[in-house]
């Protein structure tokens, strides 16, 4: 078939061709951070926010609505208006896209802060997500972040002085 002819559109007419992945593209890593492979593509979010649970030495427990940075079948980048120190233990809940309730427990793999007075949390989850809770449903007014769950807000960040 020459670039020019047309494309046989009836059945009785077979054409195909064999279709051969190219392996090098299928090896590539997603992406790359400071040069380690990542597993999981990540995701920019807007308008969206979980449910950051905690349990502080002092036994106190704390849920939090965390705004999304971004998010991966592996875990989330949030804003957080404290410091906290790596390898603490917590729970991700909120609901998917899909409105299913979603509860993962995560740890705290790093703690940056950002100009504008907050904290970078990066948070590796203890399981991959499934297809349908890798995407947080959209915050709105009236609609709640984690069923069942009050969450305090983000404490208001003061300007320098």
């Amino acid at each position: 078939m020459g670039d020019d002819d047309p494309i046989p559109l009836e059945e009785s007419t077979l054409t195909w061709a064999d279709i051969i992945p190219d392996q090098s593209a299928m090896d590539a890593p997603i992406a790359t951070d400071g040069g380690h492979k990542r597993a999981y593509a990540r995701h920019e979010c807007t308008s969206v926010s979980i449910c950051l649970t905690l349990e502080h030495q002092s036994g106190r427990v704390e849920h939090v609505e965390c705004p999304v940075v971004n998010a991966s079948a592996g875990g989330f980048a949030v804003l957080y208006d404290a410091v906290l120190r790596k390898g603490m233990r917590g729970k991700v809940s909120y609901r998917s896209a899909t409105g299913r309730p979603v509860n993962v427990s995560c740890t705290v793999r790093h703690c940056t802060p950002t100009s504008e007075g907050r904290y970078r949390l990066g948070l590796k989850l203890d399981r991959t997500l499934k297809f349908e809770e890798a995407r947080p449903a959209r915050t709105g007014m009236g609609r709640e972040v984690s069923p069942g769950l009050r969450p305090r807000k983000l404490k208001a960040v003061l300007p320098p002085s």
